[in-house]
């Protein structure tokens, strides 16, 4: 859930815990909540793939009315969701420009070892279900295919309950996620290569009137999420020393967009703290950015880029 809705899945929890009192583990609470959330459109009118809803909206009504089915006798259905290219080529951060491939063979197939099944009180029945990918997929794409695989009551009078899934044909840790990007430019926006001279920065004021400073700036855009995205400073030995503060916020967009990342010459060795000035020298600047489904505590599943050397150097 993100921070907005955290408040309602909070009450609703709340709710569930006084009608069924407090479940053994997390998992049966999180297990409920996802298999009666209710997929739902998004503003294209089109089924919101599950890697952007996930599960889909909680339903506070039919969780607590249906936790569990008093029925025995379930049919087995698939909803796929339109399939998408996971890699935005226009750099347009706006999730309704997603490249939507909705044709039902650009779906993934679902068979299921029984379209209908018995389950007796106090029993269990094992189904094997079997993917296979869309059959219509343009070679370039890095294409995203999920849905939700339905358990459906004969007794019409109990809701359908939902199990949502979600796969690539891709491999997703190799996918670059800054093609064209970062770059290192100074004020003026020229990019400096490696192969140009070192640039010198003197980190001063010029505009006191928009508040314009002689800082390095990294122009960056990514062409996949990412969910951790964190800027270092070297020094020229390409030994870190702290973690730069300022950069702005990746806003949804109509048209492409980079964000910027400047340093003004502090160090910082924590997150929050104030920071310490770099002396004069030779500096490098290093961007990491986990990739997709990466494991936050693994370093090879970063994307790492590091700049051209360059120079601070104070105005005297």
């Amino acid at each position: 859930a993100t921070y907005f809705s955290s408040p309602y899945i909070t009450g609703i929890a709340a709710l569930y815990i006084e009608v069924f009192g407090k479940p053994q583990f997390y998992e049966q609470l999180k297990v409920a909540f996802m298999n009666n959330a209710v997929p739902y459109k998004d503003r294209n009118n089109l089924l919101a793939p599950a890697v952007i809803q996930g599960a889909g909206f909680v339903d506070a009504f039919k969780l607590l009315k249906a936790t569990s089915f008093k029925g025995d006798e379930y049919k087995l259905s698939h909803l796929p969701a339109p399939s998408f290219n996971g890699y935005n080529k226009t750099f347009v951060r706006n999730y309704l420009n997603l490249e939507y491939f909705p044709k039902q063979e650009q779906c993934a197939g679902v068979e299921f070892d029984y379209n209908q099944i018995a389950v007796p009180p106090k029993s269990n029945v094992e189904v094997s279900v079997t993917f296979t990918l869309p059959k219509k997929i343009p070679k370039d794409l890095h294409l995203f295919y999920s849905g939700w695989l339905e358990i459906i009551p004969v007794d019409e009078n109990i809701p359908t309950m939902t199990v949502p899934y979600v796969k690539t044909i891709s491999a997703i840790l190799d996918i670059l996620m800054t093609p064209q990007f970062p770059m290192l430019v100074n004020l003026i926006r020229n990019v400096i290569s490696k192969e140009d001279l070192i640039a010198t920065f003197t980190l001063k004021l010029l505009n006191i009137t928009d508040g314009t400073h002689d800082y390095p700036f990294v122009l960056l855009n990514l062409a996949t999420p990412t969910s951790y995205l964190i800027t270092e400073i070297l020094d020229a030995n390409n030994k870190f020393l702290g973690w730069v503060k300022y950069f702005t916020g990746i806003k949804y967009r109509k048209k492409p967009i980079v964000f910027i990342v400047h340093w003004d010459g502090l160090n910082l060795d924590n997150m929050t703290g104030p920071g310490t000035p770099a002396p004069d020298g030779d500096y490098f600047i290093r961007i990491k950015a986990l990739k997709m489904f990466g494991d936050i505590n693994n370093e090879k599943e970063y994307e790492t880029w590091v700049s051209p050397k360059f120079k601070i150097k104070r105005s005297a």
